[in-house]
């Protein structure tokens, strides 16, 4: 098993386990190391292709949930300049809170980030 694990997985010096074994004529035990070979290599190839793939999905939902956390962030700031903000402080006070609640596309932008509207207005006064 030694020998398998060194010269077929690693190829530490397989010329030399190939010519040994040529030379003792041992030549199914080439095809054997042969084979090995091969298919250590697909093993290792489809496990870096997983671990890849892993990868680049993960990069891709962390993505998805910036952009839908900055066009919340956007519209929502939208909503807040465009009058529900009453005193232009910058900040969100639990009567213009109600105000921007009301507004469906609040409630929409809010609920693409997964925020449930209506649990959010029960713990209005936690919040506030």
């Amino acid at each position: 098993i030694h020998s398998l694990l060194v010269h077929g997985t690693y190829l530490d010096k397989s010329a030399a386990l190939f010519d040994q074994m040529r030379e003792e004529n041992q030549m199914a035990g080439v095809v054997m190391l042969h084979a090995f070979i091969l298919l250590t290599a697909i093993t290792m190839l489809n496990l870096l292709v997983g671990v890849m793939c892993q990868v680049i999905k993960a990069v891709e939902d962390a993505e998805k949930d910036a952009i839908a956390v900055m066009c919340a962030k956007e519209t929502l700031q939208r909503i807040l300049s465009s009058g529900v903000d009453t005193n232009e402080d910058g900040f969100i006070q639990q009567s213009e809170f109600f105000a921007m609640i009301h507004n469906k596309e609040a409630v929409r932008a809010l609920k693409d980030v997964g925020v449930d509207a209506t649990t959010l207005i029960d713990y209005a006064d936690v919040i506030f």
